[in-house]
């Protein structure tokens, strides 16, 4: 394939020095996140046997997500977040999760052991899982 002559072109038929706007896109930027349970993993979720406390936490966090535009915000709302690796006895939350390089699995305090797991695409954040049990790196490993 190559390349049209510029000389061949009339000046009617050139992109224009200022392309009109619309103004119905939304700037990515300031869109808020959108809670999606599509790769929500069933079998992994212990979201029945948290405790009042963080049962109350994972919904204040999920209302917290619902407001935000950016993972760099989760910080200033006390949201900290750690990255995960499918290792130890953490492979199996990584089961409903497409196959893809750039996703992150991340998780998220919310008890001394319960955890939320999620990660986010495109201002989608998925909720993978909610644990009421901590999980080891090291189970399942060999030495």
């Amino acid at each position: 394939m190559t390349l049209p002559d510029p000389k061949n072109y009339q000046k009617s038929t050139l992109i224009p020095k200022l392309s009109p706007i619309n103004p119905n896109l939304d700037d990515i930027e300031t869109k808020q996140f959108l809670i999606s349970f599509k790769h929500y993993n069933h079998k992994e979720c212990e979201i029945k046997q948290l405790k009042q406390s963080p049962a109350k936490k994972a919904l204040v966090v999920l209302k917290q997500v619902g407001s935000l535009t950016n993972l760099s915000e989760f910080r200033p709302k006390n949201i900290k977040t750690s990255l995960i690796k499918a290792t130890g006895e953490y492979k199996k939350l990584f089961k409903t999760l497409p196959k893809s390089p750039d996703i992150d699995l991340l998780e998220f305090d919310i008890g001394s052991a319960e955890r939320l797991f999620f990660f986010i695409v495109s201002q989608i954040f998925y909720l993978v899982a909610i644990k009421s049990t901590h999980l080891e790196y090291s189970k399942g490993r060999r030495r």
